[in-house]
């Protein structure tokens, strides 16, 4: 058995507090006495919160507990979490208000109302009803941290499809293999060309780095450079399927690194 260091041992050790200020103490939604509420009656507790959501079935039991560790809460109930999101807000008066406030990596910034919000959502849902889906259905997701993935979650939300979100970093075959795993119908992501755009301050050169990206990596696995190429070790017939370890070995980290890279080997152009 490998012998834990003291170091690690004193990580694991945690007894210090952090007591906010009274002010910021004052403006919290949950306070001391919530928290006794719900140690004397949690059902009744649970309850009470699940009436300030709007239903379309009031439930008839808070929870069954019978096939524990199995909870089930709120039995007999339905209610529609986009509904409950989103429209709610907008039928109390409240449109105007922004639900989400949007800072991207560059520093610009998208304000979406509530308003906007269901709009947009309702726009997506009848995309998707366009193309099939029905409740019950699995969509795959893969977006970037932008206001469309959420757009896109409340929209599955709103017609009862589930939805599986896939980290944009992964590769196509991991994204595959969640595509099957979940029997999805559709996959949900974004055009290159506008991810290109937002990472390249130079727009031209990066909207032709889009239509070029492949002849490039192609370029640097034996056509223009056959240094890089026995680097790589790695044939133009597999350029497409490996080319995040070609990006990798050749030290490029984003387009516009292979923007740049590109230019010095004078294959922008070629």
């Amino acid at each position: 058995m490998t012998e834990q260091s003291p170091a690690l041992d004193n990580l694991l050790n945690e007894s210090r507090t952090f007591t906010p200020s009274e002010e910021f103490a004052a403006e919290a939604n949950a306070k001391a006495e919530m928290y006794a509420e719900a140690d004397a009656d949690r059902e009744a507790f649970w309850a009470k919160q699940a009436e300030r959501l709007h239903w379309d079935t009031q439930w008839n039991r808070v929870l069954d507990w019978t096939n524990a560790p199995f909870a089930k809460w709120f039995i007999g109930g339905k209610l529609n979490v986009a509904y409950n999101c989103v429209d709610r807000h907008v039928e109390a008066g409240h449109g105007d208000q922004v639900a989400i406030h949007w800072v991207g990596e560059p520093g610009d910034t998208h304000d979406i109302t509530y308003a906007d919000l269901k709009r947009e959502v309702s726009k997506a849902a009848n995309a998707f009803t366009s193309l099939g889906l029905v409740a019950g259905d699995r969509v795959a997701i893969q977006l970037q941290m932008i206001p469309e993935a959420i757009i896109a979650m409340l929209a599955c939300a709103r017609l009862g499809v589930l939805h599986n979100v896939v980290f944009g970093g992964f590769s196509p075959t991991a994204l595959r293999a969640r595509v099957d795993d979940a029997a999805a119908k559709v996959v949900i992501s974004e055009r290159q060309e506008k991810v290109l755009r937002k990472l390249s301050t130079a727009t031209t050169v990066a909207k032709r780095l889009v239509q070029r990206a492949t002849t490039i990596l192609l370029a640097f696995s034996g056509v223009a450079n056959q240094d890089i190429a026995s680097q790589l070790c790695i044939s133009k017939r597999t350029v497409e399927t490996h080319r995040g370890r070609i990006m990798r070995k050749l030290h490029v980290h984003s387009a516009t690194d292979l923007v740049r890279l590109a230019a010095r080997h004078g294959l922008l152009d070629a």
